[in-house]
């Protein structure tokens, strides 16, 4: 008897390899927990400047556009503005190896950005995590200091700030973190760290906080509101400072699509493998 063979069309060989990927490695990214546009690069200043705008110039430069021009962030200022720069921008130069754009907060009054993030019922309790750049911004002072609140909440069962709908937001993390740029020291813009200091940490455990939250959906809020404090400021200015980069938030310590090698994904790698094998052996009896 002639042995069997399985026939696949060659057309539709990636068709079967996308399905077999899809199914496999969606095990370790169903449940990840992560901000959108943590380094500010998804909408180029330049094209930016080139449309509606609150302000901006320069090339390099910086643009101020309402929150809804830029992807993932929103603010609470009253006219919606998010402010961007351009690395090079006034002697600025981005954090180390985090592209060429960051934000400043604030844009033309005092205000926080901030996002959203949806937690499924299913969810269980776990640690989420936090890592962020931060720059003081200089203003003709000998040392510039500019300090930023992290402050990340879960919004409960109404996912609304300040439990409109009669469900307390639960505050999770709060910090105050304050950077100090020293223009005296040599280089200070052009080697090393560029005056950018980079903070990491925990926020604790959630969601499961109690039993009125279980098992429903809600948002939690990562939000960074500006503070300029220390004995020389940018005059009380506070539209002037606090410089952020690459701000990730997320419930893998390494802000990427966690790589899970369970027994589901061994059983779907082998499987392919198999079955590519197969499809080969059919392609070359034809």
């Amino acid at each position: 008897m002639k042995q069997s063979a399985i026939f696949i069309k060659k057309e539709n060989l990636l068709s079967v390899l996308a399905l077999i990927a899809v199914n496999t490695f969606s095990v370790g990214s169903a449940s990840a927990i992560g901000l959108v546009n943590p380094s500010f690069e998804d909408n180029n200043v330049t094209t930016l400047q080139a449309g509606p705008k609150i302000e901006g110039s320069g090339n390099p430069g910086y643009v101020i556009v309402t929150a809804d021009k830029i992807t993932g962030w929103k603010t609470t200022a009253s006219d919606n503005g998010i402010e961007l720069w351009q690395s090079g921008f006034n002697g600025v130069n981005t954090a180390p190896g985090n592209g060429s754009q960051f934000a400043e907060i604030n844009a033309t009054q005092a205000s926080s950005i901030f996002q959203d993030l949806t937690i499924g019922a299913s969810v269980g309790t776990t640690t989420l995590y936090f890592n962020f750049w931060h720059r003081a911004r200089e203003n003709g002072n000998t040392i510039e200091r500019n300090a930023i609140t992290l402050t990340i909440t879960d919004l409960g069962t109404d996912s609304a700030l300040g439990g409109t709908g009669g469900a307390a937001d639960t505050l999770l993390y709060t910090q105050l973190y304050q950077t100090s740029l020293d223009t005296n020291v040599a280089g200070y813009n052009t080697t090393g760290n560029k005056g950018w200091v980079n903070y990491s940490g925990q926020s604790g455990v959630t969601p499961g906080f109690s039993a009125a939250a279980a098992g429903t959906s809600r948002d939690l809020r990562f939000s960074y509101a500006a503070t300029t404090t220390g004995t020389t400021t940018n005059d009380g200015n506070l539209t002037l400072g606090n410089f952020l980069d690459n701000a990730n938030f997320g419930d893998n310590p390494t802000f990427g699509v966690p790589f899970d090698f369970s027994p589901n994904l061994a059983i779907g790698v082998l499987g392919g493998l198999y079955l590519g094998r197969r499809v080969l052996k059919s392609l070359q009896k034809k």
